[in-house]
């Protein structure tokens, strides 16, 4: 549909492509899809940059090695929080 800009409050701009349903109205599933008003339609913001940070990050977590040290981190470091 359009593009968008949006700045957090840390004054971060992030940019968005917008994509929106042509016409949701007698939709069976509106009611699980989207919360907003019956004369509006299903809006979807995507930010390639963010979608490519969480499949890089997936890709990185489901490695072996990741997951070891991911593993004794779990061990070594979130205990010291804990008894905080």
């Amino acid at each position: 549909r359009y593009h968008s800009k949006r700045t957090d409050k840390y004054g971060f701009t992030r940019s968005f492509k917008v994509y929106e349903c042509e016409d949701c109205s007698g939709c069976p599933l509106r009611s699980l899809c989207t919360k907003a008003k019956a004369e509006s339609n299903r809006k979807i913001f995507y930010n390639e940059k963010w979608e490519q940070q969480k499949e890089y990050i997936k890709e990185q977590l489901s490695k072996k090695e990741t997951g070891e040290i991911y593993g004794k981190r779990k061990i070594d470091v979130e205990p010291v929080f804990g008894f905080l």
